[in-house]
Parts: C-alpha cells; structure tokens; sequence
C-alpha cells in the first residue's frame, strides 16, 4: 500500500544545524524553520504565535543573511515581549476560544473572541502590510493556541492570507497532550496537501511539517 507520507519526499532540505534544540523534550524546531525559509525564500512572512520571540529571532536570522527587505508579522492574543527590528511587526490578534487564559499568559487588555474571529484576523493581518506592494504572504509559521478549534480557525486565515503555494510550516504536530497533532493527522489523511514531515526525514525530533499545496 502507498504511504500517506509519499509526498513528502518530493523535495529535499537539508538541516543547516544554525540553532541549538530547545524546549522540553529538545525539539529542533527552529532548525526546521530556518531550512524551510531557505528552501521557500520568502520576502513576506506570517508568524501566528509570537509567544517570547525565539522563532521569531530565526525569522530576523533568515533576513539578515538572505533577504535584507523581508518582513515577517507576528501575531499573539498578547505581548509577552517588545520586538525591535525594522523586519518585525508585532499585532495583537482576536482569541478563538474563550478559555484562552487557562493555557496562556495574557493580560486584561485581551480582544474579545465573541465576534467571527477568523474575519477580523484577517483584516487586522492584511491591514499589516496594506503598504507593502503585497496584500499576500509567501509563508506562514503557525504556532497559535493549541487547542482544535484554534488551531483550524488559524489554518483557516493562513489559507487566506498566503499567496502562491501557500507554504504553512505547521508546528506541535507531535505532542499528543496538543490538539495541532490531531489537525495534523487529519490533514495528512485527507491527502490535501503536500507534506514534508521534518522529524522523519531528518530523523529527530522537530514536532512540526512543512505543508503546501498539491
């Protein structure tokens, strides 16, 4: 029978080992992001998850080296930190769900999430970069609130807001205590999209797949 990975091994990239593994157990998530940034060479970037800032830094990494001109924006449900690069901006986005504080830090300035969530997003993504000569990204980071609904609304404005292949690096498709995984494996199963499953194909852990379309 043919694996429902097959896709996967379309394209080849390879791990530059520019960043230690982090996190508990060690991922080489941010390995995984920077390879996917070289492999895909975007100019305009969607993070959704800005949490403290550590993918973010391989984002600003990524332009420095390759693509002085690019922007990545960053979106949280709050700010944990002050970003200050000139490849960097930093929005304040609508919760998904009502019970965002219970897995997160946020503070008493949180959007509310009784509105369509996945509409107001959008406008408040685009609206970003309304003065770039782009209404689009070429790439998507998505590591938002981990629970499912969250996590579809999420994919849901990535489609919406990427141009092209619309490349999704989607983290978290590991952890079995995170509803991202089960998205993942549903996605995996209904053959969508092509798949690059960075653990497998490195051979240790990253917990996320780079996802585009067929």
């Amino acid at each position: 029978m043919e694996s429902r990975y097959a896709e996967r091994r379309m394209i080849k990239i390879d791990k530059p080992n520019q960043f230690a593994s982090a996190g508990v157990p060690s991922r080489h998530f941010r390995d995984a992001l920077y390879a996917s940034l070289l492999h895909v060479k975007p100019k305009y970037c969607l993070e959704i998850g800005t949490h403290i800032g550590q993918s973010t830094a391989v984002f600003q990494r990524y332009f420095e080296e390759h693509e002085p001109e690019g922007i990545v924006v960053t979106v949280d449900i709050t700010k944990l930190v002050n970003i200050k690069s000139e490849n960097v901006k930093q929005i304040i986005v609508h919760p998904h769900v009502p019970n965002s504080d219970e897995f997160h830090r946020v503070d008493d300035h949180l959007l509310t999430h009784e509105i369509d969530s996945v509409k107001e997003n959008i406008k408040l993504i685009q609206e970003a970069i309304r003065n770039y000569p782009t209404n689009f990204f070429d790439f998507c980071f998505l590591d938002g609130d981990h629970q499912r609904q969250s996590v579809i609304n999420d994919f849901e404005i990535s489609r919406n807001v990427l141009d092209g292949s619309q490349y999704i690096l989607l983290d978290d498709t590991e952890e079995e205590h995170h509803d991202s995984k089960r998205v993942y494996e549903e996605i995996v199963s209904s053959q969508s999209h092509n798949v690059y499953d960075f653990s497998k194909e490195w051979d240790c852990y990253c917990g996320c797949a780079l996802l585009w379309n067929k």
